[in-house]
């Protein structure tokens, strides 16, 4: 199915291809990785068990190095941290989906329409 939008024909892969990339327009800022919050149990000399939390800890992969690394946020940053990394999901599956498609479009137009192309007198090559 072939829909005009202004002046091009585009298919339904393109159409999927252009909500792709308007879906990664709308992410903003993101972060890859993963924050947690640890908790720390210790007793004390007189038998207690007493419960110290932590600093939030926010765990990425360096670019550079391939190495996994982490900081340490602020605990007022966490609930940002915690919607960065939402967005970098939400990232993410848009970039995969748009690489299928691409994948997807790109072999659609290298498929040979006639494999057996006939010569003119009717013989095969």
């Amino acid at each position: 199915m072939y829909l005009y939008s202004g002046g091009v024909k585009m298919s339904d892969l393109d159409r999927k291809i252009s909500a792709t990339f308007a879906e990664l327009a709308t992410v903003g800022d993101f972060l890859l990785g993963s924050v947690r919050r640890a908790q720390a149990k210790y007793i004390k000399k007189d038998g207690t068990i007493s419960i110290h939390k932590a600093q939030p800890v926010f765990t990425y992969t360096d670019a550079e190095t391939g190495k996994q690394k982490k900081v340490r946020i602020r605990e007022e940053c966490f609930e940002r941290v915690k919607q960065l990394i939402e967005n970098g999901k939400r990232y993410r599956k848009a970039e995969r989906v748009l690489c299928a498609l691409m994948l997807r479009r790109n072999l659609s137009d290298s498929k040979k329409k006639d494999r057996f192309p006939v010569a003119g007198d009717g013989q095969h090559r």
